[in-house]
């Protein structure tokens, strides 16, 4: 499940990396 969670994340950084980093701060 965290995999996936991650890979989730590293899509929607590679998309919209302000708007992922903010999500992950």
């Amino acid at each position: 499940m965290a995999g996936n969670y991650n890979f989730v994340v590293t899509r929607l950084v590679r998309k919209y990396p302000i708007t992922g980093g903010k999500s992950l701060c």
